[in-house]
């Protein structure tokens, strides 16, 4: 005799169902932002007249790489709940060095534009994406910018270099953006905020090398307290160029609230090195730098004590604004 199920039977199975629908959506869903999404992509370059070949055709592939990031993007928006639209162009270039691998390059075409005087380049990548690591990354972009408006903030910094002096042995000297500075050169940053905030400081040599001044290992956290001076390596230490020449970069970033993007790709490239990963956390430091977050307001002389016991001025930089803030700093490495 066939059993006709009851009501509540059929209400159980239905509820079941619905149930296993969604274990299998979740799973779908965790497994997509742990694999390798696989693209072809094209991009476009284009330079001025004084733009080489090779230039054009780095352009391309970057905007190819680009590309693929934001299809990514797409795909993974329902999972991480970020939206890439809500993140500048140049942090988008900057994140795929780190995420985006190129598999092969299927195509690449350069011509010279007799209208324009330019050389414009199509190339058609395949390459892969880690959806993984860019979920991971998404969400942490997603903690960053998710907190309260934020204060405003002004962060006072100056930079100082010890010099030979056969007076005295040593003297201080204030270094400003766009001075020259030698192999075995000492120098110390000090900086001071008027509240508390978070802080990094990183430093890229021309060498593409990228080293975390600030936190460092001795320190607890990088929370900073209002009013309080810091100065790094730390009081009687110093940092010394090596011999590696060229444009030596420093980015200040402070901010009102922690930010967990610049922590995880810190980490990653504490496991990983300086290749890629460090590239990553050069460009998004560049191009938030770029967004003019943080302006100079002032510059004000203050008294310094010198190796002798005697004084000497010292300029002491301030920049302000709300939420984060980078601060670009370069030196000429002779």
């Amino acid at each position: 005799m066939t059993r006709i199920p009851k009501r509540q039977d059929v209400h159980l199975l239905v509820l079941l169902m619905i149930l296993l629908w969604l274990i299998l959506l979740v799973a779908s869903e965790g497994s997509a932002a742990d694999s390798t999404l696989e693209l072809e992509v094209i991009g476009e370059g284009s330079g001025g007249r004084e733009a080489t070949i090779s230039e054009v055709e780095q352009q391309a592939r970057a905007d190819a790489m680009r590309k693929a990031l934001e299809m990514a993007g797409v795909q993974l928006a329902s999972v991480t709940q970020v939206d890439l639209a809500e993140v500048t162009r140049d942090e988008v270039t900057a994140w795929s060095r780190g995420l985006v691998r190129v598999i092969d390059v299927v195509a690449c075409k350069t011509i010279f534009d007799e209208k324009m005087k330019t050389f414009r380049c199509d190339v058609r990548l395949k390459v892969a994406v880690d959806l993984g690591s860019m979920a991971s990354l998404m969400s942490q972009v997603k903690e960053t910018r998710g907190g309260p408006a934020a204060q405003p903030l002004t962060f006072a910094y100056r930079f100082a270099i010890f010099r030979p002096n056969s007076q005295v042995g040593s003297s201080t000297t204030q270094l400003y953006a766009g001075d020259e500075v030698c192999e075995g050169d000492e120098f110390q940053i000090w900086f001071q905020p008027d509240a508390p905030c978070y802080a990094y400081v990183i430093n890229r040599d021309a060498s593409g090398a990228v080293y975390v001044l600030f936190p460092h290992e001795q320190s607890v956290g990088n929370k900073l307290t209002g009013g309080q001076g810091y100065s790094l390596p730390g009081e009687g230490r110093a940092y010394r160029f090596d011999s590696v020449t060229g444009l030596e970069t420093f980015y200040l970033v402070v901010s009102p609230v922690e930010m967990p993007d610049l922590a995880w790709m810190i980490r990653r490239m504490d496991r990983e090195g300086h290749g890629e990963v460090a590239a990553m956390l050069d460009g998004t430091l560049r191009a938030r730098g770029m967004r003019g977050a943080g302006t100079v307001v002032s510059r004000q002389n203050m008294k310094g004590e010198e190796a002798d016991g005697s004084f000497a001025e010292e300029g002491i930089e301030r920049f302000k604004g709300s939420g984060a803030m980078v601060r670009v700093f370069t030196l000429n490495h002779r």
